[in-house]
């Protein structure tokens, strides 16, 4: 069984009916979504290189969601450093749903790009099988893209905000 989600660009996303907006806190999250969840928090310090400056530490914090609500889904959810709701990312078991485009995860990444491309002509290939859509900020990418083989979708991000994705 596959569940949908709709993603609603700057604003966050629905699951099973309930509205998960950016910033949200992340407690709230999880009392809204109930279910089962793997917690995955980790700093990565990385002052040694920088003169004992914490400043460049790369912090996770993340939900791991794999059937959720009895369906074949794997996603994560995303936090900040105050556990503030900032990203998701899917890897299977969702339509996609943005305005009246629905992205599976058994078309093409082709299919995937022209769809999106009736909701903005504003995207980069940031490698092969792997597009950004900057104002709708989100990425798409093909199991070849992600370490796998075959062109199908096997990845869907969405952010609050994707300023590390474009580079300087």
């Amino acid at each position: 069984m596959t569940s949908t989600l709709t993603y609603l660009p700057d604003k966050g996303f629905t699951i099973n009916d309930r509205f998960l907006s950016w910033g949200l806190d992340r407690t709230i999250v999880r009392e809204m979504l109930g279910g089962n969840f793997k917690d995955s928090d980790h700093t990565t310090d990385l002052s040694n290189y920088h003169n004992g400056n914490h400043e460049f530490d790369i912090i996770q914090r993340r939900d791991i969601y794999k059937n959720y609500n009895d369906c074949n889904n794997f996603f994560f959810l995303k936090y900040n450093s105050e556990h503030s709701l900032m990203e998701l990312e899917i890897s299977d078991g969702f339509i996609i749903e943005i305005h009246d485009t629905k992205i599976r995860f058994n078309i093409t990444i082709a299919e995937a790009v022209l769809s999106l491309r009736t909701l903005s002509d504003k995207y980069t290939e940031l490698s092969e099988g792997e597009y950004l859509f900057a104002d709708l900020k989100l990425v798409v990418a093909s199991s070849e893209a992600m370490g796998g083989g075959g062109d199908t979708v096997s990845y869907f991000y969405c952010s609050s905000d994707i300023t590390h994705l474009l580079g300087s």
